[in-house]
């Protein structure tokens, strides 16, 4: 199990942007069973982190190139104020 966090943002709310040019890269030894995921957070001045939307899908089904991950709420649905949220994420397989 691995795990890769991005640095936390201030003032970054409308239109976040993580800058996180480094990226990260994981083997999986097995695709087919490999889920990868993502999860988003907001974090207040005090430090607590509320849910903001996640998602999840099997490294196998993957594609190289520039993809946007939507996010989805608690109840795994895409409304409210969350409603159209996403990431947009750069994949590469390396060998």
């Amino acid at each position: 199990k691995g795990e890769h966090f991005t640095k936390v943002v201030k003032r970054n709310g409308l239109n976040p942007v993580f800058d996180d040019k480094d990226g990260f890269s994981f083997k999986a030894t097995n695709p087919s069973l490999a889920i990868v995921t993502f999860t988003v957070f907001h974090q207040t001045d005090e430090g607590v982190k509320h849910f903001i939307g996640g998602s999840a899908m099997p490294v196998g089904c993957m594609r190289e190139g520039y993809r946007s991950v939507p996010l989805f709420d608690m109840q795994h649905s895409r409304m409210g104020a969350h409603a159209h949220a996403c990431l947009l994420v750069k994949a590469q397989k390396v060998s």
